[in-house]
């Protein structure tokens, strides 16, 4: 079983990471600072495409086009690490539901490592081993303003799968920051 849990996790990992749930996206800049205390439930919002893309099979969206989209609901952070995002419609040629999100690159180095040391653990058959090796890290180097038992006990939590049940943030995005859309069709 750990076996297949662990081939699971190293060939599955990056096709969850760039997985994208609703398939026509917008990568948009924006002329303003945008945050979830400045943005309210009704407010209309002008983007410009940074990115030429096809949004449906009858409408493409050329570098620079203005779009219109109207915020419908914030969803805040939640554990997982998931960042707050805005539930908005698209005012186009259709009209089309979706999602505005704040634009963050996927740190794959840090997600590769973590799996590869749980992989090794378990391929050992010791699933223990990635804590282990965090923790002599800990007592043998402690961590700047902790003693050794602190800093065992924090390489340990950091080594292991319960870093990434932290709350995301809210959304934050400075003027010409990118934002991403993702639209369906409404139904």
């Amino acid at each position: 079983m750990k076996i297949i849990y662990t081939l699971l996790l190293i060939f599955l990992l990056p096709v969850f990471v760039y997985a994208q749930i609703i398939p026509d996206t917008i990568y948009a800049a924006t002329p303003v600072t945008l945050t979830n205390e400045s943005l309210k439930q009704s407010d209309i919002i002008e983007l410009y495409t940074i990115k030429t893309g096809k949004l449906t099979k009858n409408i493409n969206l050329d570098k620079g086009e203005k779009i219109q989209i109207t915020i419908i609901k914030y969803i805040k952070p939640k554990r997982g690490k998931r960042n707050g995002y805005y539930n908005v419609v698209y005012n186009g040629k259709e009209s089309m539901n979706g999602t505005m999100r704040i634009s963050t690159p996927v740190d794959v180095k840090n997600l590769t490592a973590k799996a590869g040391m749980s992989a090794a653990g378990f391929l050992l058959n010791i699933p223990l081993v990635p804590q282990a090796v965090a923790a002599a890290k800990g007592i043998v180097k402690p961590n700047e303003n902790q003693n050794r038992i602190q800093s065992a006990g924090h390489n340990i939590y950091e080594s292991t799968p319960l870093t990434y049940v932290e709350k995301g943030t809210d959304f934050f995005v400075e003027k010409d920051g990118v934002v991403v859309i993702r639209l369906k069709p409404q139904e």
